[in-house]
């Protein structure tokens, strides 16, 4: 193509650009003019669109749902009864093989003073066995009164036994050569003898075996 000398600038670089690469470089002005006006808007300071923040979750949102009120473990109630105390077999069976022997000592006493004119000297031997007897029970029926289960019975036994050992040193104060002194203190310690059947049946319960009186 030919382009006069005379021609304008842009005719003849037209002339040698293809169109192609003629409408590029025509293109340029405009997107530079894009640029620059979106570059002015935004430094203009108006509020960009922000997307609104997700709603807080709500506490009770959060927390899960209750099915309903839920129901109280029962408390197990504690027996109030105490348990009843089981007393020392062991001991009781001791004490009333004593109390055995007093009672056993006690008919022979009953014997040996019966007659009018006895022999003070059968007395005074009985006398003797109640005292030694009395002495061997003194710890067993200790043990006896400490254990709950037979702590009354045990003092209504050692009751007895003092008041038999004070009526057998009443008697010993006498001579042995009077008779009439000694069956009567025989006689005596055979009476406060006596409550030893009752006590006996008792403590054969405790024991364990028959309560009847040998």
């Amino acid at each position: 193509m030919q382009v006069p000398p005379d021609a304008s600038l842009t005719t003849r670089l037209g002339a040698r650009l293809s169109p192609e690469v003629l409408a590029s470089i025509l293109a340029v002005p405009v997107v530079l003019a894009a640029v620059l006006a979106f570059a002015l808007l935004r430094g203009s300071g108006q509020p960009s669109v922000v997307p609104p923040p997700a709603a807080a979750a709500s506490p009770t949102a959060a927390a899960p749902a209750s099915t309903g009120p839920t129901a109280a473990a029962p408390t197990p109630i504690a027996s109030t009864s105490a348990p009843t105390p089981t007393p020392d077999t062991a001991t009781a069976r001791i004490v009333l093989q004593l109390v055995d022997e007093l009672l056993g000592i006690r008919t022979d006493l009953a014997a040996a003073a019966a007659p009018r004119r006895p022999d003070p000297q059968l007395i005074a031997d009985q006398l003797r066995t109640v005292n030694a007897t009395l002495v061997t029970l003194e710890q067993p029926l200790a043990d006896l009164q400490n254990d709950d289960p037979t702590t009354d019975i045990g003092a209504r036994l050692a009751t007895v036994a003092d008041a038999t050992r004070d009526a057998v040193t009443e008697t010993q104060r006498a001579s042995i050569t009077n008779v009439v002194a000694y069956r009567a203190g025989g006689l005596r310690v055979v009476k406060v003898m006596e409550p030893l059947v009752a006590i006996r049946a008792e403590l054969a319960g405790l024991a364990g075996v028959p309560a009847a009186s040998p």
